[in-house]
This record gives C-alpha cells, sequence and structure tokens, in this order.
C-alpha cells in the first residue's frame, strides 16, 4: 500500500541505501537504521506497517531484536521480514520460529522483495481496518457457497480472467491471477479444479472455439436448448473433432492439442481457520516428519523454498523444452495409525518410506514435505510416465512394512498440468492417485 511506512533495519550501508532506494521509488514513507538499539529506539517513537530487518549484524543481531520486538506488546504485531545471506535451513527454520513473517536470502531480486512487502502491508492493513478484508470477500463472494470462477477472454494473455475479482480489486488481469494465488498460499482461499482450455500448438495461445465452434464452418455455436451455427445454421450435435485457433487461425485435431487446466477460488470459512498465537507456535511439538528428517538428517529443504525450486526449474524447463514432475507421498490414515499404536511406531513407520524413497531419488531430486503430512519429490527433467514408474518402484518396496497403512502416491508435471509453480501444486493436491495401496499385517 502506497504511503506507508517501512522500518529498514542493515549494518551495512550500502545496502541500507539501496533498499531506501527501492522502497521510495515504490511510494513507501522509509525509515532507516544501522543496528539493531538504532531500530529499536526508534521504534519507541514510529510504529511502521513493516519492518524488513537483517539478521546478520554485530552487537545486536536479527535474532535478538526480533525477541525484543514480540517479548514488547506495542510492536509485537508489526510484520517482520527477514534479510539473511545464510542459506541454510537451520537458520530459515529459526528466523521463522523466531517470529518472522517471511525471509529473503541475499542478494535478493529487487522484485520478489517489492512484490511480498506489497502483498504484506495489503494483508496488515486489512487486518487493522477490521472490516475491509471481510468487505472485499462480501463482495467477491456474496454467499458463502460461491465459487469465483474464470471466463474465457480472447484478449487477456492466458485466454480466460476473473472479471469479478478485477473489478472489486481494481487490478489488471495479470496482478489478479497473482493476488488471487497469494491468497491460496496465506490460507485464506481454497482453489478447486474447475476446467481446461487448450493449448494451440502453432502460437501456444491458451483459448481456442472448443465445443462452441461449429465442425462444418469453424464459425461460433449458438449454446441454446438445441445447438446451431450462428454462420451456417447447421445444427450441432456430433463430437467436435478439430478445433480452430482464434489467434493464429490455424486448425488442429483434438489429439494434437495441450490442456491447459483453469481453477476457481472460493473463501476459507473463519472457523477453518484456528487462531494460534505466538507462544503456541513455539510449543507446538515437531511433526513426525519433522522428527524423522531430524533423526535420519536426509537432505531436504522447506515448503516455500521447494515451491521456488519449482519456478526456478519450470523456468529452465521453458529454455530447454523440457518435462519436470512432482509427487507427493501421504500416508492417509497416519492419524488413526498414531493413535492406535503411538507415535514411535509411526516414527518408525515414515522413517522406512522416506528412505526407500531416498534409495530410488537421483542427486538432483528435491525432497521436501508440507503442513498436510505429505512427502514431496521434485523430479526435474522427468516425464510424467517416467514419475509413474518410479512410484511404482516405491510403491513395490512398501510390502515389507507390517503395519496397515493407506499410501496415495499423486503426480503433476509441467507443462501438462500447471505453467507455473502454484498450478503444478495445486493440481498435485488435487491430481490422480497413481498409487492407492492398503498393506495389512
Amino acid at each position: 500500500m502506497k504511503g506507508s511506512q517501512i522500518l529498514l533495519v542493515d549494518d551495512e550501508k550500502y545496502t541500507l541505501q539501496l533498499l531506501e532506494k527501492i522502497f521510495q521509488a515504490e511510494a513507501y514513507i522509509v525509515l532507516t537504521a544501522q543496528s539493531g538499539p538504532e531500530a529499536l529506539e526508534i521504534l519507541e517513537t514510529e510504529k511502521p506497517n513493516l519492518i524488513v530487518l537483517d539478521i546478520i549484524m554485530p552487537d545486536m543481531d536479527g535474532l535478538e531484536v526480533l525477541k525484543k520486538l514480540k517479548e514488547n506488546e506495542s510492536t509485537r504485531k508489526i510484520p517482520v521480514i527477514a534479510l539473511t545471506s545464510r542459506q541454510d535451513l537451520d537458520m530459515k527454520l529459526t528466523v521463522l520460529k523466531d517470529g518472522a513473517l517471511d525471509y529473503i536470502t541475499k542478494p535478493f531480486q529487487k522484485e520478489e522483495l517489492v512484490y511480498r512487502v506489497r502483498n504484506f502491508l495489503e494483508y496488515a492493513a486489512w487486518v487493522r481496518a477490521g472490516q475491509d478484508s471481510s468487505d472485499v470477500f462480501s463482495m467477491l463472494f456474496p454467499n458463502d457457497t460461491d465459487w469465483l470462477s474464470p471466463e474465457p477472454c480472447t484478449s487477456c494473455q492466458f485466454g480466460y480472467h476473473y472479471p469479478r475479482a478485477s473489478e472489486v480489486l481494481q487490478l489488471d488481469d495479470q496482478a489478479t491471477f497473482t493476488k488471487l494465488d497469494q491468497w491460496v498460499i496465506d490460507g485464506l482461499l481454497t482453489k478447486q479444479y474447475f476446467d481446461s482450455v487448450v493449448t494451440c500448438p502453432s502460437c501456444a495461445h491458451y483459448h481456442l472455439t472448443m465445443h462452441n465452434v461449429c465442425p462444418h464452418c469453424y464459425a461460433v455455436v449458438e449454446s441454446t436448448q438445441k445447438k446451431h451455427c450462428r454462420h451456417c445454421h447447421s445444427p450441432v450435435d456430433e463430437p467436435v473433432l478439430r478445433f480452430k485457433c482464434i489467434h493464429c487461425g490455424k486448425e488442429w485435431q483434438r489429439n494434437e492439442l495441450r490442456t491447459k487446466k483453469i481453477f476457481s477460488y472460493k473463501a476459507v470459512a473463519p472457523a477453518e481457520l484456528p487462531a494460534r498465537s505466538f507462544e503456541d507456535e513455539k510449543n507446538v511439538d515437531p511433526t513426525i516428519l519433522e522428527q524423522v528428517f531430524r533423526e535420519t538428517q536426509i537432505a531436504h529443504v522447506d515448503d516455500l523454498t521447494f515451491r521456488n525450486r519449482i519456478h526456478n526449474e519450470i523456468e529452465q524447463a521453458q529454455v530447454g523444452n523440457y518435462y519436470i514432475t512432482v509427487m507427493s507421498i501421504h500416508i492417509e490414515n497416519l492419524a488413526e495409525v498414531t493413535e492406535k499404536y503411538g507415535r514411535p511406531m509411526s516414527i518408525k513407520l515414515v522413517k522406512s518410506i522416506v528412505l526407500v524413497v531416498k534409495k530410488f531419488i537421483r542427486k538432483h531430486d528435491v525432497i521436501s514435505y508440507n503442513k498436510k503430512q505429505q512427502l514431496l519429490l521434485l523430479l526435474p527433467q522427468m516425464h510424467y510416465n517416467m514419475a509413474k514408474i518410479l512410484a511404482e518402484k516405491i510403491q513395490g518396496y512398501f510390502e515389507k512394512i507390517i503395519q496397515e497403512v493407506n499410501l496415495v502416491v499423486r503426480l503433476a508435471s509441467y507443462p501438462e498440468d500447471g505453467y507455473d509453480e502454484n498450478e503444478v501444486l495445486a493440481m498435485l493436491d488435487l491430481g490422480i492417485e497413481v498409487v492407492r495401496e492398503k498393506f495389512t499385517p
């Protein structure tokens, strides 16, 4: 939000000047501090909307500043984005655990930093205003059961858009896509598979006239009780086997076209968002997967880094014209198994699965896990069909498990299931189960 006040804290003078220049260009009011004590002194009289805090500083480092911010009732709710030159997982987890809402590693990308700050400021403004966010959501979702669904648009970049969202948010189509997906990540919206459009193999345009095109003259079909062509008035009853791209004009057979998934969105009910305080977060026991990775010391990345790795791999795949597949492995009844046989048995079970997965994957594959207790694998340069074979091989080793479990393996790939990390991961959640096995003693 333009005009918001930001406090920048960094002991490196050059970095501080660079950050100040970036955010002043975005029309923010900027405060600066070159040390932790100086920042705390400023906060005695100023209450900025957001703090960008360097972690590695002499005397009082960023972690100590974070601790003091959270101990002070007047500053504990100010959102903090941490900047750190360390890229190891321990530091990232420590930063998040100590109260930062997000972190960015140095050297940072200007655009990424600007977008993250903008999103946090908008969300924080809604929280402070109380009713602002609910007003926006009430306009986007007039009824609790409403879904925000896309509409075709031949002039839009992706071939479809969300006109109601663009009007309410007063954003262009691309910014609306970004905002809706950010709300999904923040847990404010849920995202569901809605439909698909086909992609022209000649011009890569996403929207083609699909079932509403006449197979005789390729003109638009009038959708009434009895479909007929607007141009030649022929009745249209048979399936349309040929398509004509409305962008480049070329015609293609159905089996020559690729599909692109599109989604609709729905607001998450407040009851689905349990409130948890900062102290609650610190006292939460580690999840089973967290404990397994600590004990096995298998190299892995956190959920946010995993998402960024998918983004980077897709960018490289677009240049190199190759495939990427993401796999999730999930014990569907893990909670029931834990309740029946105890946590130690569940840890032993999950550990055996993780070790088998580690045995089969390649050195450059990436392992992660998410809050849903799903084991995640990023498989660069692997086609969906090859990943399915890998899933079946992994499944073959699970026959040795003596505990009854319901194992579900899902796959999603680029470019078949999505053209960015958000679409691929959304399709992973909604994807076809390629392996579902129930093992009994």
